[in-house]
């Protein structure tokens, strides 16, 4: 088996090498490819076209170092599928089984991508996985559950291709004999058990505050608010969606 490894960046310091500390460690041990693009994505409000905050320093270092297979800097303006798609042409000519699919602020321990192999390398019936995580909500202390995104793909499940992503986690395969382009939510897939992901994905400050406007300029209403830099559940999204319930809160 070998995992390809795609994270889309922009000024994502902060937990970029704890992101990659533990991929990169087991390397030595593990058949892992990791390519990443440094993107402003469409919509997303940044100060320049590229990350200015230390991040395209570190990767090129780690470039040079052989800490990762592929680094590139892209035009501004992409949408998330498309500068993902260019990490993960780069992975699907370098022949990995499967593609995985993660952010600065997604944290896989060693336990984490060990378990993820072997549950990889047994799983015969599968193209599609999805992940469970822990979403830190305004400190690294508590968090909520039940966020399951597709994060993995096989990259040849029968006769079809993995052909990259068509939307921000959704991905389509190529049918070789048909020549059709098939949408994954027609593929067999399953939740992986047991692990629980790290994702600082809502912690108070101003790097939440641009993902809530964000996902304004995309025309959606989100579930998070933020003010005097703290986050918290936003209400008015509760109320235009009555059938989803606040989630429970945890504390570490």
């Amino acid at each position: 088996m070998k995992l390809g490894v795609i994270i889309s960046v922009y000024n994502g310091i902060e937990f970029l090498e704890q992101c990659l500390k533990d991929w990169i460690f087991l390397r030595s041990e593990l058949d892992i490819k990791i390519a990443i693009v440094d993107c402003l994505f469409a919509n997303f409000e940044g100060e320049t076209p590229n990350s200015n905050d230390g991040t395209i320093e570190l990767l090129e270092k780690y470039l040079q170092e052989g800490k990762i297979d592929f680094f590139q800097k892209l035009e501004p303006n992409l949408q998330e599928n498309e500068a993902r798609n260019v990490g993960i042409q780069y992975l699907l000519d370098q022949d990995v089984t499967h593609i995985l699919t993660t952010a600065p602020d997604e944290i896989f321990e060693t336990k984490d991508i060990k378990y993820l192999f072997n549950f990889l390398e047994n799983d015969k019936e599968n193209a599609v996985f999805y992940l469970n995580y822990k979403n830190y909500i305004g400190n690294k202390k508590t968090y909520i559950l039940g966020f399951k995104p597709k994060r993995i793909w096989l990259t040849q499940y029968e006769s079809c291709l993995f052909n990259g992503l068509r939307f921000d986690d959704d991905g389509t395969f190529y049918e070789v004999n048909s020549k059709q382009i098939i949408k994954d939510d027609y593929f067999p897939f399953i939740t992986i058990p047991e692990l629980q992901i790290k994702h600082y994905s809502w912690l108070d400050g101003k790097t939440s505050e641009k993902k809530i406007q964000y996902q304004k300029s995309r025309g959606w209403i989100c579930s998070y608010k933020i003010e005097n830099n703290k986050v918290s559940f936003n209400e008015e999204f509760y109320k235009q969606n009555p059938n989803i319930e606040i989630p429970k809160l945890y504390c570490e």
